[in-house]
């Protein structure tokens, strides 16, 4: 068999790509996933250090999970499929790709997958997650016990809008402070993955800021 070209679907850390939109093809040279948005991977056999056959349900929960030394890949990629995992590696090794595998791990390979493992979790450390949550309900809680629990929305507005300004302030700072981005994500956390979730944090805010400004405005108008 010279090339293995399949269907099927992704999962990456916490994202799901549904079947049949990625496509996963193998010749001797390389293993390719191409899923879209969801990402782009190509293995060279010497990448791979096992390939594990997982069936969590019958039909539907059936998946083989690429163990690599990438260390610029996330360490859950999974390949969904609706074929026996087992005999889809058959057909893969059938490719003569795994020829070139190296399933002895050596040092660098325990510290590249203790690396993946740190990057696959929630990137922020929970310290930092906590505190920017209390800090984005600071001020609403502030008024609303000052208040005695007024959640009017002429009134509560502005405290939300703020929380959501200072959102979008952490947010540039992360992007532009090495040192903060240092006490707010957890070792091993890829730089690209860190902006991802810096943009979020930054998108958020705004919503939160504009969509706030624009209840107060409408209601204090009327």
């Amino acid at each position: 068999m010279r090339e293995l070209q399949l269907r099927g679907g992704l999962r990456v850390g916490r994202i799901n790509t549904s079947a049949p939109l990625v496509k996963l093809t193998v010749n001797h040279q390389e293993l390719e996933i191409a899923a879209g948005l969801s990402g782009h991977f190509v293995f060279r056999p010497e990448d791979i250090i096992r390939l594990e056959p997982q069936t969590i349900f019958p039909v539907l929960g059936k998946r083989v999970k690429i163990v690599h030394r990438n260390p610029d890949y996330p360490a859950d990629i999974l390949f969904l499929t609706f074929r026996d995992p087992e005999t889809l590696i058959t057909d893969i090794r059938k490719t003569g790709f795994l020829a070139g595998a190296n399933p002895e791990l050596s040092a660098n390979d325990e510290r590249i997958l203790e690396k993946q493992k740190s990057a696959s979790g929630f990137p922020f450390k929970t310290l930092f997650f906590v505190g920017m949550v209390l800090l984005y309900n600071l001020g609403p809680l502030y008024y609303l016990i000052s208040s005695g629990g007024d959640l009017r929305m002429e009134k509560v507005g502005p405290y939300f809008s703020l929380g959501g300004l200072l959102l979008v302030t952490i947010g540039i700072g992360l992007l532009l402070s090495e040192p903060l981005r240092h006490w707010a994500f957890r070792a091993g956390t890829p730089r690209k993955r860190m902006n991802t979730y810096i943009y979020v944090v930054i998108v958020i805010g705004l919503w939160a800021a504009l969509i706030n400004g624009i209840a107060f405005g409408s209601l204090t108008a009327g």
